[in-house]
């Protein structure tokens, strides 16, 4: 066991943490891993050189709320990433699945962001990256939609639809017209694809 003992919320040594329905894991480096603790409604850092777990932000209760780290709410998120390149260290990307938004923590300014203008998914689940950081996918899995955010220097624009018509159901080809079924992960290969768990 990597880390967690029983369910609960306790942030400290490995040994003795608690989550409650751990959901979505990614590398922010080597020894970083970033969890989404869906039951807890908190993102969380387990760092393997420290053998620490910590909350990076979000409060146990769930609710919706933007704003300082600490005092910002999520509600049963499902998945986070982390930024590429420079940004890694800085921008956390967050599906906020029970508020039906994607979330940025902004680790340089400790505030919590809703981005993509606005747009109201479905339950989104899952969130990737490519290498250049600049393209955001995002798993609209109630829309039977895998949408785009592309990110600019300065904010994050309007997401749209990336493959997915948003008709249920199976289908290949032209990426307007491609079907999905409720899909739940995505992923971005060496090559700059995106895989989508349908």
């Amino acid at each position: 066991t990597l880390a967690g003992t029983k369910a609960g919320y306790k942030d400290g040594l490995c040994s003795e943490a608690r989550f409650l329905e751990p959901t979505g894991v990614s590398h922010q480096t080597r020894y970083r891993l970033l969890i989404a603790d869906t039951g807890n409604n908190v993102i969380r850092l387990i760092n393997q050189k420290s053998s620490e777990v910590t909350t990076i932000a979000g409060m146990k209760s769930a609710g919706y709320r933007d704003g300082e780290l600490s005092k910002a709410k999520f509600k049963r998120p499902s998945h986070v990433v982390c930024g590429r390149n420079e940004r890694a260290f800085k921008d956390l990307y967050v599906c906020d699945s029970g508020n039906e938004v994607v979330r940025r923590i902004d680790l340089e300014r400790n505030e919590v962001t809703t981005i993509g203008g606005g747009m109201i998914f479905s339950k989104p689940s899952a969130i990737t990256i490519d290498r250049s950081g600049d393209n955001i996918f995002v798993s609209d899995t109630n829309h039977h939609i895998v949408r785009l955010i592309q990110r600019t220097a300065s904010n994050e624009k309007e997401a749209e639809a990336f493959a997915g018509s948003g008709f249920k159901g199976y289908a290949d080809g032209i990426s307007s017209k491609a079907r999905f079924s409720k899909p739940i992960g995505l992923c971005c290969d060496f090559k700059g694809r995106v895989v989508v768990l349908d």
